[in-house]
């Protein structure tokens, strides 16, 4: 029998585990042909019919995909390494030298790739039809054909082939440290941590309290960025030490009660001996389970109040200002579009403004208005002294104690006569006529005279107007939005630039609406609520695939280990309730942590919402927990089953 012989039967002895190591990576390979469908379909990123922006957002769970994959291809080819190199060993006592081990690997893997390709190209080719399907009903898209190019199949091929022949390379190079007594006792060696400690255990649930009540306290003040960074750094190095000193501290618990430490002995070494084993591939599913729920859950929320959220943000529905030269449009020609698409105006207000653009202190105080002026939507009885002003802020963001030791402002105008300095009266936190244009979330109102003689400043600062409209029914008036966009690029073509310090990001031209608001809230947030569940799907499969063949690679020892329990006369029952015993808290570990994890992010970032959009958030997060703890306990007895079929039918063949 030559070698070559000896790996042919070795690979059909083994089929199942080189069948998971090859489905690992065509999934891979699937995943990425069907975003890249989304990605390169230029109809798709330049039609109307989406908010603009919107298909930007698919960069967030593209760069997920990818920094997954990374971990999920290399942990998949370590595993795969490690369960054949007691395979190797046996080779190299026959004689096999390690250039011939090296030669076996390299041609496994690239068949294994080329396979992988194939599949995943075909697979990605099938579902990508229906995934664009889906994305382009739910964004309420028509007239846009499903499309395959060159460049999806390069995408796709290119980035599996990077990350697989990074991994391929390192295994290249720990071969040369390869000797057979080590290979021969791979599956007898037992994962140790370098500490074992479970005070590090009870450290790890300080830091992680700490860090959650850290980032609480100072998520709404001025150090938000940097508690944010610090607590993303320090709650992962907490999990850690939690699973990693998970069996320890769990010994030290039963060791409490000596009955049950006794009882239960044989599972409580097991359970050490595997989460030292495992540690790692918990610790990725606790954090892919806390991002998927946190994010998902945040998406579903915003698809609920998508409307809700669309009215609180726009106080008229149509809205849009004109400043010197442009955005203007005649009266009649406004109103003909509107009578053209059948709907009617319910109210109708300008307000005049004056854009000043020199100063470049506090670039969002750009719009001045008199207080006359804001009192004639008859919502407000402003009062401004002279040389005063009075902030408006049309967006609630802070309570009541943040307002009162918020120090008052000076505003130093740069005027052609010199220096005008206002000082503030007051802050007024009132909506009324608030928009998605964010431009004019913060209004500095003036008495009329202080008002006048900034306005008399020809060369830095230009005279505007607010139009504001409401109609019998915003919901469509969508055409009317759409058309009255179009009337003013035509007008603006031929109108000198207005200066402008803005963020370039926002345009103070724009038009707002409600129905704009609602489109992009509905659409943003279902296209990553559907995007970012796939992905949580593919990333519970992954993981799931992970593990499974993580118990694939241990199966032989737990069939030795079985095989001698059942000589001391353990009946089959015993060996089920066993098997499930032991695999629980590596099914359930780590999806509990994550949940636990999402929810506390999730009452962190809601603090600052209302009572309802706390509601919603909550709600959104348990439901998308409950399918989550669902589908791992579905997948829990489908393992269970098995692998206890796996073990069992080894004592019959005895």
């Amino acid at each position: 029998m030559t070698f070559k012989d000896i790996a042919i039967k070795n690979f059909k002895g083994n089929i199942k585990k080189y069948l998971v190591y090859y489905l690992c990576n065509s999934f891979i390979i699937t995943m990425f042909f069907i975003y890249s469908t989304l990605i390169f379909n230029e109809k798709l990123w330049t039609t109307s019919q989406i908010e603009k922006g919107i298909l930007q957002m698919l960069i967030i769970p593209n760069v997920a995909l990818a920094v997954f994959c990374i971990f999920f291809i290399s942990y998949a080819h370590s595993s795969f390494i490690k369960w054949r190199k007691k395979e190797f060993g046996v080779f190299m006592n026959l004689g096999m030298t390690i250039e011939d081990i090296r030669k076996i690997i390299i041609y496994e893997n690239i068949i294994v790739a080329f396979g992988a390709i194939l599949l995943g190209l075909l697979t990605g080719a099938v579902f990508s039809r229906l995934f664009f399907i889906v994305i382009t009903r739910l964004l309420e898209v028509r007239g846009i054909a499903y499309t395959i190019g060159f460049k999806n199949f390069i995408f796709s091929v290119s980035i599996f082939l990077g990350i697989y022949f990074v991994n391929l390379i390192t295994t290249i190079t720990t071969t040369y440290k390869f000797e057979i007594i080590t290979l021969l006792k791979e599956n007898r060696k037992v994962q140790n941590n370098r500490v074992n400690n479970p005070l590090l255990a009870i450290v790890g649930i300080v830091i992680v309290v700490c860090a959650s009540i850290f980032l609480y306290l100072e998520f709404m003040g001025r150090y938000q960025g940097q508690a944010l960074l610090l607590s993303t750094i320090l709650i992962p190095i907490g999990v850690y030490m939690i699973i990693s000193q998970f069996g320890e501290i769990l010994i030290k618990l039963c060791k409490k009660n000596k009955k049950v430490y006794y009882n239960k002995l044989i599972l409580i070494t097991y359970i050490n001996s595997k989460f030292k084993d495992t540690k790692k591939i918990i610790f990725i599913l606790s954090m892919l389970v806390a991002v998927v729920i946190f994010y998902v859950g945040a998406m579903l929320s915003f698809c609920i109040t998508a409307e809700k959220s669309a009215v609180d943000t726009n106080t008229y529905d149509i809205s849009y200002a004109e400043i010197k030269d442009k955005n203007i449009i005649s009266d009649e020609k406004v109103k003909r579009i509107i009578v053209k698409n059948n709907e009617k105006i319910k109210a109708h207000e300008t307000l005049e403004f004056i854009y000043y653009y020199v100063t470049n202190k506090m670039p969002n105080l750009y719009i001045l208005m008199t207080d006359k002026e804001i009192n004639k939507l008859g919502k407000t009885n402003l009062r401004v002294d002279k040389d005063k002003f009075i902030s408006l802020c049309q967006f609630e963001r802070k309570d009541e104690t943040d307002k009162k030791n918020i120090e008052p402002l000076k505003l130093n105008f740069t005027l052609n006569s010199g220096t005008y300095e206002l000082y503030e009266q007051a802050v007024v936190y009132k909506a009324l006529f608030k928009s998605s244009n964010y431009c004019y979330s913060n209004i500095i109102v003036l008495n009329e005279s202080d008002y006048n003689f900034i306005k008399d400043q020809k060369d830095i600062c230009a005279l505007g107007r607010f139009q504001l409209y409401n109609f019998n029914d915003w919901k469509t008036t969508r055409p009317i939005v759409e058309e009255l966009k179009n009337e003013l690029d035509i007008v603006n073509k031929n109108v000198k630039e207005i200066p402008s310090a803005l963020n370039k990001h926002e345009n103070p031209l724009e038009v707002a609406s409600k129905i704009g608001s609602y489109n992009y809230n509905k659409q943003s947030a279902t296209l990553l609520l559907f995007t970012s569940g796939s992905l949580g799907l593919f990333f519970f499969i992954a993981t799931a695939i992970v593990l499974f063949l993580k118990l694939l690679s241990d199966i032989d020892n737990d069939k030795k280990r079985f095989n001698s329990m059942y000589k001391i006369g353990i009946s089959d029952e015993e060996v089920k309730q066993q098997i499930g015993s032991e695999l629980k808290p590596l099914f359930f570990i780590g999806p509990v942590i994550g949940i636990i994890l999402a929810f506390t992010y999730t009452i962190i970032f809601s603090q600052d919402g209302t009572s309802d959009v706390r509601k919603y958030f909550m709600h959104s997060n348990l439901i998308i927990s409950l399918v989550f703890l669902f589908i791992q306990i579905l997948y829990y007895f489908i393992c269970k089953k098995i692998y206890s079929d796996e073990i069992l039918e080894e004592f019959f063949i005895q």
